[in-house]
């Protein structure tokens, strides 16, 4: 039987999948201010090159904010199984259980 130990910090997940979601928010919500700004250019070709640039973003935003999601989701579920399989792993040594997920509280499990 090994002696190695696996320490998992769902603390730390979750509020990786808290912060993950806040940035997520922040590009969802993100304004797009490229018309109000292309109206104050009188160049057209500098219009157009803004014009360009906003679909870009605008393409690329939707893309990120997808894999943020991807990100905030993992993390989330990933937090919610180590829990669940350390309770199950209490329950089934006959551990007492640890007590809701404290900051500071990690359960060390020999595998």
């Amino acid at each position: 039987m090994s002696n190695a130990v696996l320490r998992v910090d769902t603390d730390a997940l979750e509020n990786a999948g808290r912060n993950m979601r806040a940035v997520h928010d922040a590009f969802v919500n993100a304004g797009d201010d490229a018309d109000a700004v292309r109206s104050t250019i009188p160049h057209s070709g500098l219009q157009g090159a803004i014009t360009e640039f906003a679909q870009n973003w605008q393409h690329h935003r939707r893309r990120l904010v997808k894999r943020m999601d991807d990100v905030a989701q993992s993390a989330e579920a990933t937090a919610r199984e180590f829990k669940s399989q350390d309770r199950a792993l209490a329950r089934a040594l006959g551990q007492p259980q640890a007590s809701g997920g404290s900051a500071g509280q990690h359960r060390q499990t020999a595998v």
